[in-house]
């Protein structure tokens, strides 16, 4: 089951991407929901997705603008892949 992103802090969103950047098919297939072509990837995608929102907190606790400007069009264009693959976006 996807955890809602929006609620995490950056070192939970870091655990995320740690855990399912690479995933196991057993972990993959609990937060995908079930076996498909590319599960693990898909997996993946929403470990990319973490990890930029994870920047995106440090970036701005830091008061680093570009790079907050930067890592958010990272998420925006891995959102739209997720969206793509038919999956959910994360809250």
């Amino acid at each position: 089951m996807l955890p809602k992103f929006s609620t995490m802090t950056d070192d939970e969103l870091m655990a995320f991407w740690k855990r399912y950047s690479r995933p196991s098919r057993k972990d993959a297939e609990a937060l995908i929901g079930g076996r498909r072509p590319g599960f693990t990837k898909l997996a993946g995608m929403y470990a990319a997705l973490a990890c930029d929102m994870a920047v995106v907190i440090g970036c701005k606790r830091r008061g680093d603008e570009d790079g907050v400007r930067c890592y958010e069009e990272h998420i925006r264009i891995r959102k739209e892949r997720i969206k793509k693959a038919g999956l959910p976006l994360p809250e």
